[in-house]
Formats: C-alpha cells, structure tokens, sequence
C-alpha cells in the first residue's frame, strides 16, 4: 500500500475506520498532551470523536512515513503561525525533513506527507455556501489559473472545488486562506488577481484537482505531481500492517 516518490496522500472514512484508530491508540498511545487538549475543547460528541480519530490517523500515517521515533506522545512544534511540523532535536538523528497537512469535512479527513519542504491538502463534502458574487468570481477565476483542467460547471461544486485548491495552496504557503484572499483582493478591497499563482510559483508548487468521490471536492498543493490517494486502513490489522516496517 505504500507509495514511491517523496509525496503520499491518505483518504480516511472516519466513520468507518475510528473504531480501528481507537483500538491502536490503546494499545501504544501516540497522541501527544498537546493533541488531546485540543480534541478536548470541542464540546460536541461527534465533532470531538471525529477530530480524535483524525489526529491518531494523522499520527499512524507520520509513523509510517517518517519512522516510529515519532510514535511515543511526541508532540509536533508550531510554526508562528500555527500550522504543526515535524518535531526536531536529539531523539531525531536522522533528522526529518519534509512537512505535512491534513483536512477534515464530514467523516473523511485527507492526509498528505512529503519529503519536501511544503505540502497542503484540502477537503469539503456538498454543501450550499453564502458568499457574495464578486467575491465567488475572483476566488474561482484565481483557482482556474492554479489548474490544468477546468472546474466543474455547476454553482456549488464549482465554488467548492474553487475553495479547496486556494485553501490547499494557503496551507502549503503556511499563512492561511485570510492571507491569500487579502492578497487576492476577495477581503479588504483591492488585490491582484495573479497573487495565487504568484504564491505557487514562489514556492515551485502545483496545484491539484483530486478524485476522490462524488460529493467530495479535494485540493492538493505540492512539488510536482500528484501521487495517488490511497485509502487509510480500516481495520487494527490493516493499520497494524502500514506500519509493519517501522515496528519497534
């Protein structure tokens, strides 16, 4: 199930594979204090167990990638502007270079890992959005300019689809959607339309449209192409397999 070439991608059902994460998380805990205080402060039921379950899955698909240095409550530094990284420091020394982002809608949660410097993933499931029409245009005409193949012709998946490739190309960038929409000119008045290309090729990125169901819009900003999304294991001997080569 593991993929060549510096970047992998993971599309986890939640719903279905949470049951499964839980029971890892058991049986060797890798959530850091640091993961659990901010699961903890979600006051719905649902929305807590669904987060919980991402960040396990977040952290077994680290694990496989980057090695079971990672799997004992280490907690992952934040940027200045809050994204999490990849620890550093002594109990490292092989070092870890490469970065990760994951996203979350609905019972799906897509996780990316690479190798290089900067990676972000985004996600949303159907959904009716209130936004105002200039605003719409210039959020679609910028994420037109980031692909190859044109968004889909319908309103709200349009805009959707739109909305993933700018949030996936904000998370890589690191400084978040407000940032680039004020660059864009979509927030706080005047911008330039070409201030998301300009940001991709600052960075030496693409941008991805991903396939990964009907009903379900998913955005992937890397170095390079887009590998294949895998799908997360759903079951403990699964996830238990992904991973085998890094048991210690």
């Amino acid at each position: 199930m593991k993929q060549d070439g510096p970047t992998h991608l993971w599309l986890a059902n939640l719903d279905r594979a949470a049951p499964a994460l839980s029971q890892l998380e058991r049986t060797s805990t890798r959530l850091s204090a640091d993961d659990v205080a901010r699961v903890n402060i979600i006051g719905d039921p649902g929305r807590k167990s669904t987060r919980r379950a991402a960040a396990i899955a977040l952290r077994i698909v680290l694990e496989a990638t980057f090695g079971a240095a990672l799997r004992h409550q280490t907690p992952l530094p934040r940027d200045r502007y809050g994204r999490p990284q990849l620890p550093d420091g002594p109990e490292f020394p092989n070092g870890m270079t490469g970065s990760f982002s994951l996203a979350h809608a609905g019972p799906w949660a897509l996780i990316g890992v690479t190798r290089e410097a900067h990676i972000g993933v985004d996600i949303e499931i159907d959904r009716t959005v209130r936004m105002d029409v200039r605003r719409r245009a210039i959020i679609e005409a910028a994420s037109e300019s980031l692909i190859r193949t044109p968004l889909p012709t319908d309103a709200e998946p349009r805009f959707l689809q739109a909305w993933v490739l700018l949030e996936a190309l904000a998370k890589a960038d690191g400084r978040g959607i407000g940032h680039l929409l004020t660059q864009l000119g979509a927030v706080g008045g005047k911008g330039h339309d070409d201030a998301a290309a300009d940001l991709a090729r600052e960075h030496g990125l693409s941008v991805h449209s991903l396939d990964v169901g009907p009903g379900v819009y998913a955005g992937l900003a890397c170095a390079g192409i887009a590998p294949k999304v895998l799908a997360l294991p759903e079951t403990p001997a699964g996830l238990t397999d992904l991973l085998a080569p890094n048991r210690a």
